[in-house]
């Protein structure tokens, strides 16, 4: 184990699934975010326990799922979508309680 990533293992009705987390300055170079936006979108929901583990010296490490849902904010901020509309909608995936069609509707006033 290197000081820049560590593997973490969750343990799930009995299966066990490896994830990665990296730490904050390796998630702005996957994303091209800046780490104050990252934080940001942490203290607004966007990002919650699945994607961001605290170390016990307090750092933080995200998680690949991370890399994924903020690269999904940043596509749909950039049709215009406002955050509002965003928790909106990823409220809507997490949840599956609308189909792609209706997802794709809520957003077309964005664009």
């Amino acid at each position: 184990m290197n000081n820049w990533s560590v593997n973490y293992r969750v343990n799930s009705n009995a299966s066990h699934v490896e994830e990665r987390f990296s730490r904050g300055f390796e998630l702005t170079a996957k994303t091209g975010l800046s780490v104050h936006t990252i934080r940001f979108y942490e203290k607004e929901g966007i990002l919650d326990s699945r994607h961001v583990q605290r170390e016990e010296n307090r750092y933080r490490r995200y998680s690949d799922d991370a890399v994924e849902r903020l690269n999904f904010v940043k596509t749909f901020q950039g049709i215009g979508c406002s955050l509002a509309e965003l928790k909106e909608i990823l409220q809507d995936h997490v949840a599956n309680s609308r189909t792609d069609l209706e997802i794709l509707e809520l957003i077309r006033p964005c664009v």
